[in-house]
Protein backbone atom coordinates (compact mmCIF):
# COMPACT_ATOMS: atom_id res chain seq x y z
CA UNK A 1 0.00 0.00 0.00
CA UNK A 2 1.12 3.92 -1.09
CA UNK A 3 0.69 6.69 1.42
CA UNK A 4 0.45 10.39 0.77
CA UNK A 5 -0.34 12.98 2.69
CA UNK A 6 -1.99 16.06 1.37
CA UNK A 7 -2.59 19.48 3.56
CA UNK A 8 -2.10 22.77 2.71
CA UNK A 9 -1.02 26.09 4.13
CA UNK A 10 -3.94 27.95 6.20
CA UNK A 11 -6.23 30.63 4.81
CA UNK A 12 -7.96 33.54 6.24
CA UNK A 13 -10.82 31.90 5.53
CA UNK A 14 -10.72 28.27 6.34
CA UNK A 15 -7.89 25.73 6.98
CA UNK A 16 -8.07 22.43 4.56
CA UNK A 17 -8.57 19.23 6.69
CA UNK A 18 -5.20 16.66 6.55
CA UNK A 19 -6.16 14.41 4.06
CA UNK A 20 -4.45 10.59 3.63
CA UNK A 21 -4.62 9.29 0.14
CA UNK A 22 -4.11 5.42 0.51
CA UNK A 23 -3.58 3.30 -2.64
CA UNK A 24 -4.35 -0.64 -2.61
CA UNK A 25 -4.43 -3.08 -4.94
CA UNK A 26 -8.46 -2.84 -4.94
CA UNK A 27 -8.49 0.87 -4.90
CA UNK A 28 -7.41 4.23 -4.43
CA UNK A 29 -9.08 6.19 -1.30
CA UNK A 30 -9.06 9.59 0.19
CA UNK A 31 -9.24 9.66 4.03
CA UNK A 32 -10.16 12.85 5.97
CA UNK A 33 -8.43 13.13 9.60
CA UNK A 34 -11.22 15.81 11.09
CA UNK A 35 -9.54 18.80 12.92
CA UNK A 36 -10.43 18.08 16.86
CA UNK A 37 -9.06 21.16 18.56
CA UNK A 38 -12.10 22.35 19.44
CA UNK A 39 -15.09 20.58 21.26
CA UNK A 40 -17.50 21.40 18.09
CA UNK A 41 -15.16 19.65 16.20
CA UNK A 42 -14.93 16.56 17.88
CA UNK A 43 -18.93 16.75 18.16
CA UNK A 44 -18.89 16.81 14.04
CA UNK A 45 -16.53 14.15 13.86
CA UNK A 46 -18.06 11.40 15.66
CA UNK A 47 -21.05 12.29 13.14
CA UNK A 48 -18.98 11.10 10.22
CA UNK A 49 -18.39 7.45 9.28
CA UNK A 50 -15.59 5.85 9.55
CA UNK A 51 -13.63 5.24 6.46
CA UNK A 52 -12.55 6.76 2.84
CA UNK A 53 -14.17 7.84 -0.17
CA UNK A 54 -12.85 5.99 -3.11
CA UNK A 55 -11.58 7.79 -5.89
CA UNK A 56 -11.07 5.09 -7.86
CA UNK A 57 -11.53 1.39 -8.53
CA UNK A 58 -9.13 -1.43 -9.76
CA UNK A 59 -5.59 -1.99 -10.38
CA UNK A 60 -3.78 0.93 -10.13
CA UNK A 61 0.39 1.24 -10.77
CA UNK A 62 1.25 4.69 -9.09
CA UNK A 63 -0.50 7.64 -8.33
CA UNK A 64 0.33 11.72 -7.22
CA UNK A 65 -0.95 14.48 -5.31
CA UNK A 66 -1.16 17.47 -6.55
CA UNK A 67 0.84 19.87 -4.31
CA UNK A 68 -2.31 22.64 -3.85
CA UNK A 69 -4.22 20.13 -2.79
CA UNK A 70 -7.07 20.33 -5.15
CA UNK A 71 -6.70 16.62 -7.04
CA UNK A 72 -4.88 13.30 -7.59
CA UNK A 73 -3.63 12.06 -10.85
CA UNK A 74 -3.58 8.00 -10.61
CA UNK A 75 -2.69 5.71 -13.36
CA UNK A 76 -4.17 2.49 -14.41
CA UNK A 77 -2.69 0.56 -17.09
CA UNK A 78 -5.81 0.08 -18.95
CA UNK A 79 -7.02 3.29 -18.84
CA UNK A 80 -3.94 5.68 -18.55
CA UNK A 81 -3.52 8.59 -16.03
CA UNK A 82 -6.83 9.89 -14.42
CA UNK A 83 -7.62 12.77 -12.71
CA UNK A 84 -9.66 12.43 -9.16
CA UNK A 85 -10.66 16.10 -7.70
CA UNK A 86 -10.70 16.09 -3.97
CA UNK A 87 -13.59 18.60 -3.93
CA UNK A 88 -17.31 17.54 -2.81
CA UNK A 89 -18.25 16.76 -6.42
CA UNK A 90 -15.44 14.69 -7.89
CA UNK A 91 -15.55 12.43 -4.92
CA UNK A 92 -16.17 8.60 -5.92
CA UNK A 93 -16.91 9.41 -9.33
CA UNK A 94 -14.73 6.45 -11.54
CA UNK A 95 -13.57 8.41 -14.42
CA UNK A 96 -13.41 6.10 -17.50
CA UNK A 97 -11.29 8.48 -19.57
CA UNK A 98 -8.06 9.31 -19.34
CA UNK A 99 -7.07 13.12 -18.33
CA UNK A 100 -3.94 12.69 -20.44
CA UNK A 101 -4.20 11.54 -24.55
CA UNK A 102 -2.41 8.53 -24.77
CA UNK A 103 -0.84 8.07 -21.51
CA UNK A 104 -1.12 3.94 -20.88
CA UNK A 105 2.53 3.76 -21.01
CA UNK A 106 3.48 6.30 -18.29
CA UNK A 107 5.67 4.82 -15.79
CA UNK A 108 6.52 7.60 -13.65
CA UNK A 109 4.82 11.03 -12.97
CA UNK A 110 5.51 14.61 -10.63
CA UNK A 111 3.85 17.81 -10.27
CA UNK A 112 5.76 21.34 -10.33
CA UNK A 113 6.27 22.80 -6.84
CA UNK A 114 3.25 24.76 -7.62
CA UNK A 115 0.71 22.07 -9.24
CA UNK A 116 0.78 24.14 -12.35
CA UNK A 117 2.32 21.14 -14.25
CA UNK A 118 2.37 17.49 -14.61
CA UNK A 119 5.83 15.78 -15.85
CA UNK A 120 5.43 12.21 -16.96
CA UNK A 121 8.22 9.37 -18.01
CA UNK A 122 7.69 6.60 -20.41
CA UNK A 123 9.91 3.85 -22.18
CA UNK A 124 11.22 5.16 -25.29
CA UNK A 125 9.64 3.70 -28.03
CA UNK A 126 11.61 3.87 -31.41
CA UNK A 127 8.86 2.98 -33.27
CA UNK A 128 6.50 5.92 -32.53
CA UNK A 129 5.25 7.70 -35.27
CA UNK A 130 5.78 11.09 -33.39
CA UNK A 131 8.93 11.24 -31.99
CA UNK A 132 8.95 14.76 -31.71
CA UNK A 133 7.02 14.85 -28.59
CA UNK A 134 9.86 12.60 -26.87
CA UNK A 135 9.36 10.59 -23.30
CA UNK A 136 9.26 12.99 -21.01
CA UNK A 137 6.57 15.35 -21.41
CA UNK A 138 5.54 18.20 -19.87
CA UNK A 139 1.66 18.91 -19.48
CA UNK A 140 -0.95 20.98 -18.33
CA UNK A 141 -2.03 20.18 -14.96
CA UNK A 142 -5.68 21.77 -15.33
CA UNK A 143 -6.40 21.23 -18.70
CA UNK A 144 -4.46 17.70 -19.52
CA UNK A 145 -3.03 19.45 -22.58
CA UNK A 146 0.27 18.50 -23.93
CA UNK A 147 3.12 21.53 -23.51
CA UNK A 148 6.14 20.37 -24.63
CA UNK A 149 8.78 17.13 -24.98
CA UNK A 150 11.95 15.99 -24.20
CA UNK A 151 14.37 12.90 -24.27
CA UNK A 152 14.88 10.79 -21.83
CA UNK A 153 16.65 7.33 -21.92
CA UNK A 154 17.26 6.89 -18.47
CA UNK A 155 13.89 6.12 -15.64
CA UNK A 156 14.18 9.53 -13.58
CA UNK A 157 12.47 12.29 -13.38
CA UNK A 158 14.98 14.80 -11.65
CA UNK A 159 16.38 15.82 -14.99
CA UNK A 160 14.00 18.65 -15.33
CA UNK A 161 13.24 20.86 -12.59
CA UNK A 162 10.86 24.28 -12.05
CA UNK A 163 12.22 27.14 -9.43
CA UNK A 164 9.89 27.53 -6.37
CA UNK A 165 7.78 30.00 -8.26
CA UNK A 166 7.54 28.09 -11.45
CA UNK A 167 9.21 31.16 -13.70
CA UNK A 168 12.13 28.92 -14.70
CA UNK A 169 12.41 25.67 -15.76
CA UNK A 170 15.85 23.65 -15.62
CA UNK A 171 16.72 20.41 -17.75
CA UNK A 172 19.65 18.64 -17.44
CA UNK A 173 21.44 17.41 -20.15
CA UNK A 174 25.18 16.02 -20.38
CA UNK A 175 27.20 18.43 -19.06
CA UNK A 176 24.65 20.95 -19.69
CA UNK A 177 21.78 22.53 -18.08
CA UNK A 178 19.35 23.99 -20.29
CA UNK A 179 17.20 27.04 -18.99
CA UNK A 180 13.07 27.45 -20.32
CA UNK A 181 11.16 30.30 -19.20
CA UNK A 182 7.81 29.06 -17.86
CA UNK A 183 6.37 30.77 -20.77
CA UNK A 184 7.79 29.12 -23.61
CA UNK A 185 5.25 25.96 -23.14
Amino acid sequence: NNCTMTSSSPTKSKQRPIQLLFRSKEAVELYTISDTSSSVAVAEAAKTKNGGTTLHKGKTTFHVSNPNGSCAYIHDANLGLIKCDFNESGRGNNVATPFLQDSKSIQLAKCSPRGSYLLTWERPNSGSSDNNSGNLKVWDATTGAFLHGFSCKKATLTTLQWTHDEQFVFHLVTNEVHVYSSDAF
